[in-house]
């Protein structure tokens, strides 16, 4: 999935059309067609069966390895018309690609629009890190930590999103639910982002602990293990490592951590 710079003309096409606002990236996973592998499947196949019936049987006690060769022969064009299936599916359906807009997210096709997703329809963006093999085995410098994003909606679809197009939707989810989670913050509402909840007196784990909001370090990610890491002031032992799938929005989340943090500082000093 690579950004398409500069946008193309669909992507305001379609941002007017729904009426969300002004484009903000588009993304597009561009497939190519195998349409040769598949060719030379079907031709492979077909080489095989011909030989089958017409040459080898002018070999005396070939039977058997005529019946092998035919099977053979058989399933390399049973695997050629599957290729063919999937290329003809690809080239009727279009290749994958994201709209994100002002006020939402459109997934498409380059053949059709299959669905559009306002800030309101989302329930929230879970981050997960993709574990890669043990480049130590190789002697191979390792590589650097990869994730995947999965879109929860309200109505319970979900849809998995690469890194590149993830990681701005989540940061662009998260400034559309800023100012109504705040509102609410302030209002004495409590608030839940997956395992960890966030109320006016601190930070609570749905697991049980509990974290007053004057004790609270600010938490930061270790990109290389997939958590968020919370500390309590003045205490050598993390007060609490959690995977980022199970955090809902953590980039909200860690948003208004910081804003009462912030907040509580400015309160001291002044």
């Amino acid at each position: 999935m690579k950004a398409v710079e500069p946008l193309s003309p669909r992507a305001y096409q379609v941002a007017e059309a729904y009426n969300l606002g002004e484009p903000r990236a588009e993304f597009l996973d561009k497939k190519p067609f195998y349409w040769l592998s598949a060719l030379k499947l079907l031709g492979l196949g077909i080489f095989i069966v011909l030989t089958a019936r017409y040459i080898l049987p002018l070999y005396s006690g070939a039977d058997g390895l005529i019946v092998v060769v035919e099977v053979l022969g058989s399933l390399s064009i049973i695997c050629g018309f599957v290729n063919v299936g999937f290329v003809v599916k690809q080239w009727v359906q279009g290749d994958p690609c994201y709209y994100l807009c002002a006020g939402g997210l459109v997934v498409a096709t380059t053949k059709r629009i299959k669905d559009v997703l306002l800030w309101k329809d989302m329930l929230g963006v879970q981050r997960h890190l993709m574990v890669s093999p043990d480049s130590s085995i190789t002697n191979a410098a390792p590589d650097p930590p990869s994730y995947k994003f999965v879109l929860l909606t309200k109505t319970g679809r979900r849809y998995i999103l690469e890194d590149s197009i993830g990681s701005q939707l989540s940061y662009s989810l998260m400034e559309a639910l800023w100012p109504e989670t705040l509102e609410r913050y302030l209002a004495g509402r409590v608030l839940t982002f997956g395992d960890l909840v966030l109320d006016t007196e601190g930070l609570r784990l749905t697991s049980g602990g509990f974290l007053p909001w004057r004790e609270a370090e600010m938490p930061w990610f270790d990109e290389v293990r997939g958590t968020l890491v919370i500390s309590r002031s003045n205490d050598t032992q993390h007060w609490a490592v959690l995977p980022l799938h199970e955090i809902l929005n953590v980039d909200l989340c860690l948003q208004l951590i910081e804003y009462v943090l912030q907040d509580i500082a400015e309160n001291a000093e002044g």
